[in-house]
């Protein structure tokens, strides 16, 4: 199992690359040792090595309600409320990920609809020119 150095080195690119098996599987055991059911079983579109990195700064938690049901990723940049949060867009780097429940997350999608900040209503400059540019 990856330890959290050897992840943070590989999620940004600057050690040798776990297998995107051996990582699923570690959050996997992870997410059943904290009692953390997770939305998709840890698979989604977000590198293997974020994701680990992201569910253990989470605790394996929501990051909104503390729950540790149906847990998947958020990426804060699909929410454009901020010029920080814009430029970011959906970046799979750490510091634009989050660990929420699907409770949440459909919350927070909603809520920005609401207010035409979605990154399903307006583009976020971080994806432009991307393959998210064209969703």
């Amino acid at each position: 199992m990856p330890s959290d150095a050897e992840v943070r080195q590989w999620a940004r690119g600057k050690g040798a690359s776990p297998s995107k098996a051996v990582l699923l599987a570690t959050i996997q055991k992870e997410a059943k040792a904290k009692g953390t059911t997770l939305a998709q079983g840890g698979k989604g579109g977000i590198p293997p090595a974020v994701a680990l990195q992201t569910f253990r700064d989470s605790d394996y938690a929501c990051a909104r309600c503390g729950t540790r049901e149906m847990v998947s990723l958020h990426h804060k940049g699909g929410i454009v409320h901020s010029e920080r949060l814009d430029r970011m867009g959906h970046k799979n780097v750490p510091e634009n990920v989050a660990c929420l429940c699907e409770a949440c997350h459909d919350f927070i999608h909603t809520k920005a609809k609401q207010k035409g900040i979605d990154s399903s209503q307006v583009t976020p400059t971080g994806d432009k020119g991307t393959d998210r540019d064209r969703l």
